[in-house]
């Protein structure tokens, strides 16, 4: 037996000969979402083998397409972050859903919705998967899809809007939607839009700010305050390196490290401590390192940010503990991320004096911070994970 397969590129679908067989993919990983099927199918394709058909698509998409019947459906958007050098807003965001024949790749039907309400900024992940990687869904008779703040939008084969739902207007605490799915169990179609409908109770704003900048940290504060009402805990984990043996250190490159590293926590944890004291509570967590405690070959500058950042935290501690507010540091060792990614493989076992320290994932990194909870009334803590968990 064999099928055809379907590969969605940035602006265009491909459809991949031979179509003896016309099997359905309903949804997401196909049926049940299991990513598998038993049959034969190509497994060489190029510009004269294997192609049935070819079509450009309005914009880009990193959503799969579904299959119903002789159908072929597939999202993607226009408007505002179709390329990294957009200038466009994003309430010019535009979603297509888009209903090709199967057999010859001819468009049976375009649905286009505007967006009703502004997404997330393009910018960060959002730039490598784009406003269209839900993937649409379908019973067989109608087909569902979601376009993350404007909502759930369920179509009939012939390509009429039976219906939509408002799933809210809310982001993940990194700042963008949920990037999931439809899927339809008998007359149910489940959609996770735990970022929009904020349904486990959390808000989130993203605000930019740089850190040696006082008045942008300043805002960025009050503007976090204005959208919560309150603050709770502030994480300094703004880090730079610039490494150098002393004797090839710029005066630039020190004063680089120390500004974003050292005077970047000074700055935050100043405009932090304002709502902080008002409220009678809070938690400072800054990230230090093991170079702060140790030293390390080539960073005189960042293991004197690192150092201060400690020294810094203890005597903040002493000064707002009878305030309600802890302050503490975490000192990992090396922590995967792109900052740590620069750093030559053999030098990494070097790091913190252990022969055979590894990379912490980030993830790992995360929850050491997760677990420094605010009900522990702890005066003053310096962690130091220097080996993976």
């Amino acid at each position: 037996m064999r099928t055809s397969l379907l590969r969605l590129t940035v602006c265009s679908l491909v459809l991949l000969a031979p179509l003896s067989a016309l099997a359905e993919w309903p949804r997401f990983r196909g049926p049940n979402g299991a990513a598998v099927f038993s049959g034969e199918v190509p497994v060489r394709w190029s510009a004269d083998e294997n192609i049935r058909w070819k079509v450009d698509l309005p914009g880009p998409g990193s959503s799969s397409p579904c299959v119903v019947g002789d159908l072929v459906l597939v999202t993607c958007y226009t408007g505002y972050g179709t390329t990294r050098s957009d200038t466009s807003r994003p309430d010019d965001l535009t979603r297509h859903l888009l209903c090709f024949d199967r057999r010859s790749g001819s468009l049976r039907w375009q649905r286009a919705v505007k967006t009703r309400r502004a997404e997330d900024p393009y910018r960060g992940m959002i730039q490598e998967h784009g406003y269209a990687s839900s993937s649409p869904a379908t019973d067989g008779k109608r087909v569902f899809v979601f376009y993350g703040k404007s909502g759930l939008f369920a179509y009939d084969l012939e390509g009429n809007e039976l219906w939509s739902a408002d799933l809210g207007d809310g982001s993940a605490v990194m700042g963008w939607g949920s990037a999931a799915s439809p899927i339809v169990h008998q007359d149910v179609v489940i959609m996770n839009a735990s970022a929009e409908s904020e349904a486990l109770g959390r808000k989130a704003v993203c605000l930019e700010a740089d850190v040696t900048d006082v008045a942008a940290v300043r805002r960025m504060v009050e503007g976090a305050v204005a959208a919560l009402g309150r603050l709770d805990i502030l994480v300094n984990n703004a880090g730079i390196t610039r490494d150098r043996t002393l004797r090839k250190l710029s005066p630039e490159d020190w004063a680089a490290v120390l500004n974003v590293n050292l005077t970047g926590a000074f700055n935050c944890a100043q405009a932090a401590l304002g709502p902080m004291l008002d409220q009678g509570s809070g938690r400072i967590i800054s990230l230090a390192s093991v170079v702060g405690l140790m030293g390390n070959f080539g960073q005189t500058n960042y293991a004197a940010s690192k150092g201060g950042l400690i020294a810094f935290s203890k005597s903040l501690a002493r000064e707002v503990a009878r305030k309600g507010i802890t302050v503490n540091c975490v000192a990992p060792g090396f922590i995967d991320t792109e900052m740590t990614q620069a750093i030559p493989a053999d030098v990494i076992p070097q790091i913190g004096g252990a022969p055979d320290v590894m990379a912490i994932p980030i993830e790992n990194g995360s929850e050491i911070i997760a677990t420094m909870n605010p009900e522990r009334r702890s005066y003053f803590q310096c962690f130091r994970p220097a080996r993976p968990f």
